[in-house]
Protein backbone atom coordinates (compact mmCIF):
# COMPACT_ATOMS: atom_id res chain seq x y z
CA UNK A 1 0.00 0.00 0.00
CA UNK A 2 1.44 3.37 -1.05
CA UNK A 3 2.26 5.73 1.78
CA UNK A 4 0.78 9.21 1.92
CA UNK A 5 2.72 11.96 0.20
CA UNK A 6 3.32 15.08 2.30
CA UNK A 7 3.87 18.63 1.06
CA UNK A 8 6.15 20.58 3.36
CA UNK A 9 7.92 23.92 3.51
CA UNK A 10 11.61 23.42 4.22
CA UNK A 11 15.13 24.82 4.27
CA UNK A 12 17.80 22.60 2.73
CA UNK A 13 20.53 22.11 5.34
CA UNK A 14 22.84 19.77 3.44
CA UNK A 15 23.09 17.64 0.30
CA UNK A 16 25.31 14.61 -0.26
CA UNK A 17 25.79 12.87 -3.59
CA UNK A 18 25.46 9.09 -3.87
CA UNK A 19 26.12 8.30 -7.53
CA UNK A 20 23.06 9.67 -9.37
CA UNK A 21 21.03 10.17 -6.20
CA UNK A 22 21.18 12.68 -3.36
CA UNK A 23 20.73 12.48 0.41
CA UNK A 24 19.13 15.81 1.31
CA UNK A 25 18.69 16.98 4.91
CA UNK A 26 15.69 19.27 5.35
CA UNK A 27 14.55 21.48 8.22
CA UNK A 28 10.77 21.79 8.32
CA UNK A 29 8.38 23.58 10.71
CA UNK A 30 6.26 20.48 11.38
CA UNK A 31 8.71 17.56 11.26
CA UNK A 32 11.94 19.25 12.33
CA UNK A 33 15.19 17.98 10.84
CA UNK A 34 14.60 15.05 8.50
CA UNK A 35 16.82 13.04 6.11
CA UNK A 36 15.40 12.50 2.62
CA UNK A 37 16.52 10.46 -0.38
CA UNK A 38 16.21 12.08 -3.82
CA UNK A 39 16.42 9.23 -6.32
CA UNK A 40 17.82 10.28 -9.69
CA UNK A 41 18.44 13.85 -8.52
CA UNK A 42 21.57 14.18 -10.66
CA UNK A 43 19.52 13.47 -13.79
CA UNK A 44 16.37 15.46 -13.08
CA UNK A 45 16.94 19.21 -13.15
CA UNK A 46 13.19 19.84 -13.32
CA UNK A 47 12.33 17.97 -10.12
CA UNK A 48 15.50 18.82 -8.22
CA UNK A 49 18.42 20.77 -9.75
CA UNK A 50 19.25 23.87 -7.70
CA UNK A 51 16.20 23.15 -5.54
CA UNK A 52 18.26 20.79 -3.35
CA UNK A 53 21.23 23.12 -2.82
CA UNK A 54 22.03 23.95 0.83
CA UNK A 55 20.53 27.19 2.13
CA UNK A 56 17.56 27.10 -0.24
CA UNK A 57 14.01 27.76 0.97
CA UNK A 58 11.79 25.21 -0.78
CA UNK A 59 8.45 23.52 -1.09
CA UNK A 60 9.11 19.77 -0.98
CA UNK A 61 7.03 16.70 -1.70
CA UNK A 62 8.11 13.85 0.58
CA UNK A 63 6.93 10.34 1.28
CA UNK A 64 7.66 8.09 4.27
CA UNK A 65 9.59 4.93 3.40
CA UNK A 66 8.51 1.66 5.02
CA UNK A 67 12.01 0.21 5.24
CA UNK A 68 13.85 3.30 6.46
CA UNK A 69 13.79 6.29 8.81
CA UNK A 70 14.56 8.35 5.70
CA UNK A 71 11.82 10.02 3.67
CA UNK A 72 11.69 9.81 -0.10
CA UNK A 73 12.04 13.24 -1.71
CA UNK A 74 9.80 13.18 -4.77
CA UNK A 75 10.35 16.74 -5.90
CA UNK A 76 11.51 20.15 -4.66
CA UNK A 77 10.78 23.67 -5.89
CA UNK A 78 12.50 26.83 -4.68
CA UNK A 79 10.81 29.69 -2.89
CA UNK A 80 14.13 31.51 -2.73
CA UNK A 81 17.75 30.54 -3.12
CA UNK A 82 19.00 33.64 -1.21
CA UNK A 83 21.11 34.88 -4.16
CA UNK A 84 22.54 37.97 -2.42
CA UNK A 85 23.73 35.88 0.51
CA UNK A 86 25.37 33.30 -1.75
CA UNK A 87 27.16 35.88 -3.90
CA UNK A 88 29.06 37.40 -0.94
CA UNK A 89 31.70 35.27 0.79
CA UNK A 90 31.30 36.86 4.22
CA UNK A 91 27.51 36.49 4.23
CA UNK A 92 27.84 32.97 2.88
CA UNK A 93 30.34 31.97 5.56
CA UNK A 94 28.09 33.41 8.30
CA UNK A 95 25.08 31.54 6.92
CA UNK A 96 27.06 28.31 6.53
CA UNK A 97 28.07 28.46 10.20
CA UNK A 98 24.44 29.10 11.21
CA UNK A 99 23.27 26.06 9.24
CA UNK A 100 26.02 23.87 10.68
CA UNK A 101 25.05 25.01 14.18
CA UNK A 102 21.50 23.81 13.54
CA UNK A 103 22.91 20.47 12.35
CA UNK A 104 24.90 20.23 15.62
CA UNK A 105 22.08 21.12 18.02
CA UNK A 106 19.02 19.58 16.33
CA UNK A 107 19.42 15.80 15.99
CA UNK A 108 18.08 13.82 13.04
CA UNK A 109 14.28 13.59 13.44
CA UNK A 110 14.57 16.14 16.25
CA UNK A 111 12.00 18.95 16.25
CA UNK A 112 12.66 22.06 18.31
CA UNK A 113 9.73 24.47 17.74
CA UNK A 114 11.08 27.86 16.75
CA UNK A 115 14.25 26.70 14.99
CA UNK A 116 12.78 26.82 11.48
CA UNK A 117 11.50 30.43 11.72
CA UNK A 118 14.75 31.49 13.43
CA UNK A 119 16.90 30.13 10.60
CA UNK A 120 14.58 31.47 7.91
CA UNK A 121 14.66 34.97 9.45
CA UNK A 122 18.46 34.85 9.73
CA UNK A 123 18.99 33.77 6.11
CA UNK A 124 16.45 36.32 4.86
CA UNK A 125 18.19 39.08 6.82
CA UNK A 126 21.60 38.15 5.42
CA UNK A 127 20.09 38.15 1.92
CA UNK A 128 19.15 41.84 2.12
CA UNK A 129 21.53 44.19 0.32
CA UNK A 130 21.42 46.71 3.18
CA UNK A 131 22.43 44.18 5.84
CA UNK A 132 26.00 44.50 7.10
CA UNK A 133 27.48 41.05 7.61
CA UNK A 134 29.07 40.92 11.06
CA UNK A 135 29.77 38.29 13.69
CA UNK A 136 27.13 39.99 15.86
CA UNK A 137 24.49 38.37 13.64
CA UNK A 138 26.05 34.95 14.09
CA UNK A 139 26.37 35.38 17.85
CA UNK A 140 22.74 36.54 18.10
CA UNK A 141 21.62 33.50 16.09
CA UNK A 142 23.64 31.15 18.30
CA UNK A 143 22.20 32.68 21.48
CA UNK A 144 18.63 32.35 20.19
CA UNK A 145 19.23 28.76 19.06
CA UNK A 146 20.80 27.77 22.38
CA UNK A 147 17.83 29.34 24.19
CA UNK A 148 15.33 27.40 22.08
CA UNK A 149 17.24 24.18 22.75
CA UNK A 150 17.39 24.93 26.48
CA UNK A 151 21.19 24.84 26.43
CA UNK A 152 22.18 28.41 27.28
CA UNK A 153 23.48 28.76 30.85
CA UNK A 154 23.35 31.95 32.86
CA UNK A 155 25.58 34.36 30.98
CA UNK A 156 27.95 34.86 33.89
CA UNK A 157 28.44 31.06 33.96
CA UNK A 158 29.43 30.77 30.28
CA UNK A 159 33.19 30.04 30.22
CA UNK A 160 35.27 32.52 28.26
CA UNK A 161 32.49 35.07 27.69
CA UNK A 162 33.94 38.62 27.78
CA UNK A 163 32.31 40.69 30.51
CA UNK A 164 31.99 43.58 28.04
CA UNK A 165 29.49 41.49 26.06
CA UNK A 166 27.07 40.96 28.94
CA UNK A 167 24.89 44.09 28.41
CA UNK A 168 24.34 43.39 24.70
CA UNK A 169 23.65 39.70 25.22
CA UNK A 170 21.26 40.42 28.06
CA UNK A 171 19.38 42.72 25.70
CA UNK A 172 19.24 39.95 23.06
CA UNK A 173 17.70 37.56 25.56
CA UNK A 174 15.05 40.19 26.35
CA UNK A 175 14.33 40.58 22.62
CA UNK A 176 16.13 43.88 22.00
CA UNK A 177 18.98 44.41 19.56
CA UNK A 178 22.24 45.95 20.75
CA UNK A 179 25.60 45.57 18.97
CA UNK A 180 28.49 43.92 20.72
CA UNK A 181 31.51 46.06 21.61
CA UNK A 182 34.13 45.52 18.91
CA UNK A 183 36.73 44.17 21.34
CA UNK A 184 34.36 41.49 22.67
CA UNK A 185 32.96 40.17 19.36
CA UNK A 186 35.51 37.43 18.68
CA UNK A 187 35.61 36.23 22.29
CA UNK A 188 31.80 36.08 22.44
CA UNK A 189 31.60 33.91 19.34
CA UNK A 190 34.36 31.67 20.64
CA UNK A 191 32.58 31.15 23.98
CA UNK A 192 29.28 30.31 22.28
CA UNK A 193 30.88 27.99 19.75
CA UNK A 194 32.86 26.15 22.44
CA UNK A 195 29.53 25.46 24.17
CA UNK A 196 28.00 24.26 20.88
CA UNK A 197 30.96 21.98 20.18
CA UNK A 198 31.00 20.56 23.72
CA UNK A 199 27.26 19.86 23.51
CA UNK A 200 27.42 18.13 20.13
CA UNK A 201 30.85 16.53 20.51
CA UNK A 202 31.88 17.80 17.08
CA UNK A 203 33.89 20.80 15.85
CA UNK A 204 32.32 23.49 13.70
CA UNK A 205 34.06 22.78 10.40
CA UNK A 206 32.79 26.00 8.82
CA UNK A 207 34.50 28.22 11.40
CA UNK A 208 37.98 28.28 9.77
CA UNK A 209 36.37 29.41 6.51
CA UNK A 210 34.56 32.22 8.33
CA UNK A 211 37.80 33.27 10.05
CA UNK A 212 39.25 34.15 6.65
CA UNK A 213 36.73 36.97 6.25
CA UNK A 214 36.20 38.46 9.72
Amino acid sequence: MARETLNVEAIVLSTQATREDRVVTLLTPELGRIPTYARGAARSQKRFGAHVEPMTHVDAEIQPRASSQMYGLRRSSSRTGFPTLKSDLLRLSLATTMVETVMHLVPEHGNEPGVFPLLLRALSHLDRQETEGTEDLLALFEVRLLLIAGLLPELNELPGLPTEALPAMSSWIRGRWEPLPDASRRGTCRALECLIQETSGRPLRSRPFLDEFV
